[in-house]
């Protein structure tokens, strides 16, 4: 019997839907090595709509080694799959990526990353989070408050909200959050046993914890289920802005209410009659 194909992990997001808590749980377990850097950002530079492409590595001058490595991946032909290779020796049999911004990515572009990574000898599966998409632009800029703050930029509630009220139907948000887009996107692509879609806000869960690790083959550790890493300071929304931001992304609700019927219930959105 043939060995086993090392197993990549395509992360497509979505932001601020536990990508980062999910690449500190794979990191943990013994036959995972998600090599330098959670997020690559070369098939969003590459293959993403134009909000994406400031991500494109066009110089290198005076660069890290890090930065020296993402231009390699997005100019150098077949770099991106030698490094996660390289990375898969000994007892590593599972290496990846996992890059918020790989959901703005179309069907046309999933088909060359998978025939890229399979032609490398890869087995691969991809792990797509959700979240309600009220909740997941708000907490993007909740989390962006708490850094200007940080750095000493005056930035109150005030001007919070206003950002929201500002920012929620911009592309760069809209890209991120066009959920049903990214699934019809994924269906066209990968076969669904190769696709696991969570939700935020039962990921954590024991059973979809469960789930989830069976699925990509690692131990599941129930104590990190407990741990939230980059969690956003909670604030109040006025209820004006959240039915706004609602009816911006009611295709989106639709779309997932009808395929995932516990988003029903889970996300804040009412079901339409």
């Amino acid at each position: 019997m043939p060995p086993a194909k090392p197993l990549f992990i395509l992360g497509i997001g979505a932001q601020k839907c536990g990508t980062t808590w999910l690449h500190s749980y794979l990191s943990k377990a013994p036959h995972v090595d998600m090599g330098c850097a959670k997020e690559y950002h070369v098939w969003d530079a590459l293959y993403g709509p134009e909000p994406l492409h400031w991500y494109r590595q066009d110089r290198v001058d005076d660069a890290t080694a890090r930065t020296a490595l993402r231009w390699a991946m997005q100019t150098v032909e077949g770099a991106y799959e030698a490094y996660f290779k390289s990375l898969v020796t000994g007892r590593t049999t599972t290496t990846g990526d996992i890059t918020p911004t790989y959901c703005a990515l179309d069907n046309n572009a999933f088909l060359r990353i998978k025939a890229r990574l399979e032609a490398a000898g890869f087995d691969v599966k991809v792990v797509f989070l959700m979240r309600d998409p009220v909740e997941r632009c708000w907490s993007v800029l909740r989390k962006r408050a708490v850094t200007k703050r940080a750095n000493g930029i005056p930035f109150s509630d005030a001007h919070l909200i206003d950002e929201f009220a500002r920012l929620y139907a911009s592309p760069n948000f809209d890209i991120r959050t066009r959920y049903d887009r990214t699934l019809t996107a994924l269906d066209a692509a990968f076969d669904p046993k190769d696709v696991y879609v969570g939700l935020y806000e039962e990921m954590f869960d024991a059973e979809p914890l469960t789930a989830l690790s069976e699925f990509l083959a690692v131990p599941v550790i129930p104590d990190l289920a407990q741990v939230r890493i980059h969690a956003s300071p909670t604030a109040p929304l006025p209820a004006a802005l959240r039915d706004a931001c609602v009816a911006h992304y009611a295709p989106t609700y639709a779309y997932c209410h009808e395929r995932f019927a516990k988003t029903r219930t889970l996300w804040s959105a009412p079901v339409a009659d």
